[in-house]
């Protein structure tokens, strides 16, 4: 709810840079709706915290399940005629949002000269849409599904190739290929992670100090894609593929990859475990930093994003976009507390 714009509920106006009769003019902006409300929320948790051997080892297992309903959306279709295309107001779907989280801490050595911390943590969640007014199955027919996640992957059913010419299923079997849910699409699945975490260890021997950060997703993800017959570098899944080049855009290859570029054929695993942090330090005796009159001395060397390991065949699992993947950043310091 704190999402929407401001004042959404009453009409707004723009001046205009052109005057007419000397007086600048105004045109609305947004359309009023002042009954919408807040959405409704119900929520229910339950946790374990659970501590063996002293609390070397500490455990906490949590599920929880939130259900919303009346929910404030700020993009409501609208007939253009009205002068809008969308407004905002409440909408009367039930979404469930469960998961399934878990912490664990271990101090698997505790000695005078050696120390060693480890902490693991795992969530797994999942959305689903409830329910959805009959009145609005027309509305919402080529975005939500009544069983599915919110958030999916959807898309022409890929068959395979024939003479060069990508297929696809007829889903609704009207002998036609069109776009929608209510056509021949389908939900291939969910672009919310299945799961998530990350392990962390910190290890001290002496007065050295080694830390590291791992961080992991299990998801899906959408292949980068280009054009055949396109100027310039193309992918290796392209030109591997019995995609027939073609630069006209009427030929029945060029016309097959737009909806390739629609399909589950470019769904594929962006799973990813990346080392995210690694650090070593040394702190110097105190008979040593008495010397410089400080209370403590430390050296360290750090590196960030050292490593990803994954399937995924464009830049940056994580982000899947064109982005660049972050950078493999070093530091090293000395740390002087006085």
């Amino acid at each position: 709810n704190d999402q929407i714009a401001n004042y959404g509920y009453s009409d707004t106006y723009t001046s205009t840079t052109t005057n007419y009769g000397g007086n600048p003019g105004f045109y609305p902006s947004r359309l009023a709706n002042p009954t919408y409300s807040w959405e409704s929320n119900r929520k229910f948790e339950v946790a374990l915290e659970l501590g063996f051997l002293n609390d070397r080892i500490h455990f906490t297992p949590a599920f929880y399940r939130n259900r919303s309903d009346n929910m404030i959306v700020s993009s409501t279709p609208l007939p253009a005629q009205t002068g809008f295309n969308s407004y905002t107001t409440n909408l009367d779907a039930l979404v469930q949002n469960q998961g399934f989280e878990m912490e664990l801490n271990v101090k698997a050595v505790d000695t005078k000269e050696v120390k060693w911390d480890l902490s693991f943590n795992i969530t797994r969640t999942k959305s689903k849409l409830l329910s959805l007014p009959t009145s609005l199955n027309t509305l919402y027919a080529n975005r939500y599904q009544v069983g599915q996640p919110i958030s999916t992957f959807t898309g022409y059913h890929f068959l395979g190739f024939t003479d060069g010419v990508a297929q696809f299923e007829d889903k609704n079997g009207d002998g036609a290929i069109t776009t929608g849910l209510t056509g021949d699409y389908y939900i291939s699945g969910q672009r919310d992670p299945e799961y998530y975490g990350g392990l962390t260890s910190g290890l001290t021997y002496k007065r050295f100090r080694l830390d590291l950060l791992f961080n992991f997703t299990k998801q899906k993800g959408v292949s980068p894609v280009a054009y055949p017959g396109a100027f310039g570098a193309q992918l290796a899944s392209l030109t591997d593929s019995p995609f027939i080049p073609s630069s006209t855009t009427t030929s029945a290859s060029y016309a097959s990859y737009n909806r390739y570029q629609l399909s589950d054929a470019l769904i594929t695993d962006a799973s990813y475990i990346r080392l995210r942090n690694l650090s070593l330090s040394y702190t110097f005796p105190q008979q040593w930093v008495r010397t410089v009159k400080a209370s403590q001395v430390t050296v360290f060397a750090r590196g960030q994003n050292l490593f990803t390991i994954t399937k995924y065949k464009g830049l940056d699992p994580e982000t899947q976009t064109g982005i660049l993947p972050p950078l493999k950043i070093f530091t090293a310091g000395l740390q002087c507390s006085f």
